[in-house]
């Protein structure tokens, strides 16, 4: 037998070899772990924090000036922010008031405020608010004396003014003053969308974008854009467009014809990253001959509250006007309020030669809200905000039901003219200038203002007062423009701003940053609540428990009255997976049990909803 003999050297080569082999793979796989950790970190989903009051919805007092406390709850995170309170039913007596510093606040048939607290710190978890039964409305009140025993609504609202804001959306979008951001709350069915879409106008007036929110703010592929074609975006094409409420990839689009004074709205067909298709015949009839002087290309806001759309014609030159435009989904004009004239009779801005106009826009419940902002060529609207309720007044027939509010200089906020001396109850040549323009569903309302040091936004109560200005974590020197707020119930619930002028050295300065908010309202009243009556007053659902779960959680909800009641179950794509209830239930606390045992692992939104009232929450299956 012939014995093999061994060459030592190739055999020591080769398993020199034969390590570094071993060590390469080594070093990939610790490269992919690295990649995928690196991946996972720098590509995750949008999950802000959510700021969530909770305190009782009905509180008895006997206004006897002893101390009345109110336990609020919250979670989330922490804020600053103020407890309001207000008239109850006592609307239809407060007809064309004309209060608050100098008299440039109107307020008429809409409950006002009697006590407003300084700002104060919320904590996560328990806290105490403390009202002595007085009346002080930030010091704007008349007397402040006990207020009479009754009943009253109270307020609590605050944002998150301790983190920093968050990048929720991509910094291929660039939210201007002239391209404001605009939320799509409800989905085709009307019903609120657990993954709501932000949209808007990026770059030149003819280029769109949608964002669904939810998705990795740093993955530019996500965003879905589509552009008009240069001979359909006619003129000085508007800045502003909405969805039709019940298809949307359908929208309509205002536009202005500088050369021959026209204005008018066109209907087109959204082709995701495509080109937008118009329908030719529709809207011929509300081409609005405006006149050939000085028309101006400021982009009149276009709104809907899925009944109609609201917009603008005004013109300047030597006799200004300012109608605010209905529009139905035929393209027909409903009617054409003049705002110039309603201003004029009711002595709002008498002697300014200026006059509130439907500039910035926003829709929440039955009132649309307005802001506008100086124009030093025309003189045209100054630093003035309002609401308005085109509803209430198509149904009365009656004028007097238009108007909500008015406010010409704030209560000294987001105004710089309020001398003694001032005969007109702005001044906004050069600042401040307002811009993006916000309101939840209790009716709070801000709005950026620009060139106002550190300033972030001005807020408004639910009757128009100023409540002050206020600032973002960090907030620094520079331009703010857009300020708008979601409020549909879901995950993503709060404000979006701009960030134009980035905090962080080196930061993209587009794209849209999130920032905690929320309100809440109850009453207080003098009367017995027996412990029957003792129910909430106020719609609520609690967050799941167990979350993360697996494979059954229990969602809790109050109804403020008895009616049918739908818990639903979606996915992250919007697609409803599961019912888990439909049907008739009594005023008080409840629960149900979701089983999801055959569901896959993941996020899954819960929507409950009862009468009027919705609210929509976030939970994750974990298997």
């Amino acid at each position: 037998m012939e014995h093999c003999q061994v060459d030592h050297k190739a055999l020591m080569l080769f398993n020199i070899y034969m390590e570094r082999i071993k060590i390469m793979k080594k070093i990939l796989i610790c490269a992919a772990a690295l990649i995928f950790i690196v991946s996972n970190v720098f590509a995750a989903d949008f999950t802000p924090p959510q700021l969530r009051f909770s305190a009782p919805g009905r509180v008895y007092y006997g206004f006897t000036g002893d101390a009345l406390r109110i336990d609020v709850t919250v979670t989330g995170t922490e804020a600053s922010g103020l407890f309001l309170i207000y008239t109850k039913d006592k609307a239809a007596q407060i007809k064309n008031v004309q209060n608050g510093y100098l008299g440039w606040h109107l307020m008429n048939q809409v409950d006002t405020c009697v006590y407003m607290s300084p700002l104060t710190n919320f904590t996560v978890g328990a806290n105490t608010i403390t009202w002595d039964g007085k009346e002080n409305c930030g010091g704007k009140a008349t007397g402040l004396g006990l207020l009479p025993s009754g009943e009253y609504n109270y307020y609590l609202w605050g944002f998150d003014n301790v983190h920093p804001k968050i990048k929720a959306v991509t910094t291929a979008i660039y939210p201007r003053y002239a391209r404001p951001m605009q939320f799509l709350e409800n989905d085709d069915a009307g019903l609120p969308d657990p993954t709501p879409t932000i949209y808007g106008h990026n770059g030149g007036s003819a280029l769109m974008y949608k964002w669904t929110m939810g998705g990795d703010a740093e993955n530019a592929a996500l965003l879905e854009t589509i552009s008009i074609s240069t001979s359909d975006a006619i003129g000085c094409a508007g800045f502003y467009h909405v969805f039709d409420p019940a298809n949307s990839m359908i929208f309509y689009y205002g536009w202005m014809l500088l050369t021959d004074g026209y204005q008018g709205y066109s209907k087109f067909d959204w082709i995701p990253n495509g080109l937008a298709v118009k329908y030719p015949d529709w809207g011929s009839d509300i081409n609005i001959k405006i006149d050939n002087n000085t028309v101006i290309c400021s982009q009149a806001g276009l709104v809907t509250d899925g009944t109609y759309m609201y917009g603008a014609a005004w013109k300047g030159g030597a006799v200004k006007s300012n109608n605010f435009m209905v529009v139905d989904f035929d393209g027909q004009i409903v009617e054409e309020v003049n705002m110039s004239a309603e201003n004029e009779r009711r002595g709002v801005l008498a002697g300014s030669g200026v006059d509130l106009k439907a500039k910035y826009m926003q829709t929440r419940g039955d009132r649309i809200f307005v802001s506008n902002t100086y124009d030093i060529v025309t003189f045209l609207g100054g630093c003035y905000r309002g609401a308005v309720n085109y509803t209430k007044y198509a149904e009365s027939g009656d004028i007097d039901d238009f108007y909500i509010w008015g406010n010409g200089n704030g209560d000294l906020v987001g105004d710089v003219n309020f001398e003694t001396t001032a005969v007109v109850p702005w001044s906004c040549d050069g600042l401040p200038q307002m811009w993006g323009l916000g309101v939840d569903s209790n009716y709070f309302m801000q709005h950026t203002v620009s060139a106002q040091g550190t300033v972030s936004f001005y807020a408004y109560g639910p009757d128009g007062l100023g409540l002050g200005a206020f600032s973002y974590a960090g907030e620094i020197l520079g331009a703010k423009h857009s300020n708008v707020i979601l409020d549909n119930g879901s995950s993503y619930d709060g404000i979006y701003s701009d960030n134009i002028t980035p905090l962080v050295t080196g930061e993209s300065n587009q794209g849209a940053r999130f920032c905690a908010q929320d309100s809440f309202k109850g009453i207080i009243t003098n009367k017995s609540v027996s412990v029957d009556e003792n129910a909430p007053v106020a719609f609520s659902v609690a967050q799941n428990m167990p979350n993360p779960f697996n494979p059954t959680t229990t969602i809790s909800f109050t109804l403020p009255e008895a009616g049918m009641v739908s818990v639903d179950v979606y996915n992250v794509a919007g697609q409803k997976v599961d019912t888990i209830i439909n049907e008739h239930m009594n005023t008080g606390s409840h629960s149900v049990v979701w089983d999801a045992s055959g569901f896959s692992a993941g996020i899954y939104f819960y929507s409950v909803k009862s009468n009027n009232f919705t609210k929509t929450m976030k939970m994750t299956l974990v298997k």
